[in-house]
């Protein structure tokens, strides 16, 4: 291939395998299901940390067309002339000619039923906007699963906003990631508390290796509302 030498790894290709419980939020799989039936390109936005990735790939899942899904993790690309690279990394594609990489793309995904996840592209709209456009204009059977804080700015592009997760369903998605590090965590006042201030976002949940030193094993009498246990 022609171009700028590749970055290192950056994409994920196939879904990656869910190794935490996936809490809630089906009414949004519901509905982004419908999106992605009604639309070429669905674009899931909404702040950091609540849930975009997550949700996203569920439903991608769910959805995949007859070819299969591939996903691209577009985070750690910072220049947008690599942009087309992570989308052949991501499908696996090598190619040893002399023609332009958009043209090994649109040849290996001619004919297929297809959908291309396109994984934290904020940072690189204009360089997606203008790949996303032309692989739907040229590719009739493809379709696109983006997800980012902004749009993409396309013609046809269905949005998909994402709140934060409701209260209730905050609680048991805490609770459970508290399991894993030997928290007891209960439905109590503190812990909702906590879960308000953060706004279901997960991100910023922290629990200390082994405890504190106070409390070896964090318990719901020990949750702060700083967003770690104690």
């Amino acid at each position: 291939m022609r171009g700028p030498q590749r970055p290192g790894p950056c994409a994920d290709g196939d879904p990656p395998l869910e190794l935490t419980a996936f809490v809630g939020r089906t009414a949004e799989l519901g509905g982004l299901a419908e999106a992605m039936a009604s639309a070429r390109l669905v674009t899931v936005t909404g702040a950091g940390g609540v849930g975009k990735s997550r949700l996203a790939l569920r439903a991608a899942v769910r959805a995949a067309a007859g070819d299969g899904v591939s996903r691209v993790e577009l985070a750690p690309v910072r220049d947008p002339l690599f942009v087309d690279y992570a989308v052949a990394e991501a499908l696996g594609l090598t190619d040893h000619t002399t023609r332009p990489l958009r043209e090994s793309l649109l040849g290996h995904l001619a004919g297929r039923r297809f959908l291309l996840v396109l994984d934290g592209f904020e940072h690189l709209v204009d360089a997606c906007a203008e790949l996303v456009a032309e692989l739907l204009r040229r590719l009739p059977e493809l379709r696109v699963l983006a997800v980012g804080r902004r749009p993409l700015g396309l013609a046809g592009e269905r949005l998909f906003p994402l709140a934060p997760l409701g209260t209730d369903e905050a609680v048991e998605l805490f609770a459970d990631r508290a399991r894993q590090h030997g928290a007891a965590v209960d439905d109590c006042p503190a812990v909702r508390e906590l879960c308000l201030r953060l706004e279901g976002s997960h991100w910023r949940w922290s629990w200390p290796r082994g405890g504190c030193g106070r409390c070896p094993r964090p318990s719901c009498s020990n949750v702060s509302t700083t967003g770690s246990a104690c």
